[in-house]
Protein backbone atom coordinates (compact mmCIF):
# COMPACT_ATOMS: atom_id res chain seq x y z
CA UNK A 1 0.00 0.00 0.00
CA UNK A 2 2.96 2.72 0.68
CA UNK A 3 4.61 1.84 -1.93
CA UNK A 4 1.72 2.54 -4.41
CA UNK A 5 1.31 6.06 -2.98
CA UNK A 6 4.66 6.32 -3.84
CA UNK A 7 3.93 5.48 -7.25
CA UNK A 8 0.78 7.47 -7.95
CA UNK A 9 3.07 10.71 -6.67
CA UNK A 10 6.16 9.95 -9.19
CA UNK A 11 4.13 9.64 -11.64
CA UNK A 12 1.66 12.82 -10.72
CA UNK A 13 5.24 14.56 -10.42
CA UNK A 14 6.13 13.22 -13.68
CA UNK A 15 3.36 14.38 -15.29
CA UNK A 16 3.77 17.47 -13.76
CA UNK A 17 6.61 18.10 -15.06
CA UNK A 18 6.33 16.79 -18.27
CA UNK A 19 3.50 19.37 -18.67
CA UNK A 20 5.36 22.21 -17.23
CA UNK A 21 8.21 21.50 -19.90
CA UNK A 22 5.65 21.32 -22.73
CA UNK A 23 4.06 25.15 -21.89
CA UNK A 24 7.62 26.30 -22.13
CA UNK A 25 8.06 24.83 -24.93
CA UNK A 26 5.03 26.31 -26.85
CA UNK A 27 5.53 28.73 -29.57
CA UNK A 28 4.74 32.26 -29.04
CA UNK A 29 1.98 34.06 -31.15
CA UNK A 30 4.35 35.72 -33.54
CA UNK A 31 3.50 39.88 -33.44
CA UNK A 32 1.41 41.74 -35.47
CA UNK A 33 2.58 44.72 -37.10
CA UNK A 34 0.47 46.97 -39.62
CA UNK A 35 2.78 49.37 -41.57
CA UNK A 36 2.23 51.99 -44.30
CA UNK A 37 5.09 52.11 -47.04
CA UNK A 38 5.11 54.79 -49.52
CA UNK A 39 7.74 54.85 -52.46
CA UNK A 40 9.24 58.00 -52.85
CA UNK A 41 11.75 59.67 -55.42
CA UNK A 42 14.94 58.96 -52.73
CA UNK A 43 13.70 55.81 -51.30
CA UNK A 44 10.48 54.85 -48.86
CA UNK A 45 8.50 56.32 -46.28
CA UNK A 46 6.74 54.14 -43.40
CA UNK A 47 4.78 54.68 -40.41
CA UNK A 48 3.95 52.31 -38.15
CA UNK A 49 0.23 51.98 -36.99
CA UNK A 50 0.86 48.69 -34.83
CA UNK A 51 3.32 46.81 -33.05
CA UNK A 52 6.48 48.87 -33.70
CA UNK A 53 8.44 50.90 -31.14
CA UNK A 54 8.50 53.62 -33.94
CA UNK A 55 5.84 55.87 -35.32
CA UNK A 56 7.32 56.40 -38.43
CA UNK A 57 10.79 56.01 -40.79
CA UNK A 58 12.44 57.20 -43.67
CA UNK A 59 14.81 54.69 -45.98
CA UNK A 60 16.87 56.80 -48.75
CA UNK A 61 19.37 55.66 -51.05
CA UNK A 62 21.92 58.19 -52.40
CA UNK A 63 23.44 58.16 -55.98
CA UNK A 64 26.48 56.08 -55.26
CA UNK A 65 24.15 53.03 -54.50
CA UNK A 66 20.16 53.45 -56.01
CA UNK A 67 19.55 50.23 -55.36
CA UNK A 68 18.94 49.56 -51.79
CA UNK A 69 17.32 47.04 -50.05
CA UNK A 70 15.60 47.75 -46.74
CA UNK A 71 15.47 45.55 -43.21
CA UNK A 72 12.62 46.35 -41.37
CA UNK A 73 11.69 45.27 -38.52
CA UNK A 74 10.07 46.40 -35.16
CA UNK A 75 12.82 48.15 -34.02
CA UNK A 76 13.82 50.41 -37.37
CA UNK A 77 15.15 50.71 -40.37
CA UNK A 78 18.88 49.30 -42.03
CA UNK A 79 19.67 50.39 -45.65
CA UNK A 80 21.82 47.76 -47.16
CA UNK A 81 23.82 48.84 -50.08
CA UNK A 82 23.51 47.18 -53.17
CA UNK A 83 25.60 44.40 -53.87
CA UNK A 84 26.63 45.44 -57.30
CA UNK A 85 27.96 48.47 -56.36
CA UNK A 86 29.62 47.50 -53.24
CA UNK A 87 31.61 44.80 -55.81
CA UNK A 88 32.01 47.72 -58.11
CA UNK A 89 33.91 49.36 -54.60
CA UNK A 90 35.68 46.43 -53.59
CA UNK A 91 37.31 45.93 -57.07
CA UNK A 92 38.10 49.64 -57.17
CA UNK A 93 40.51 49.72 -53.73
Amino acid sequence: MRNERWVVLAVALLTIAVAVAAAERAPSPSPKYELEIVRTSSGIELECHHGCNWKSLEGKCDEEFPNCTYVIDEQGIRVLPDPEARRRDANEN
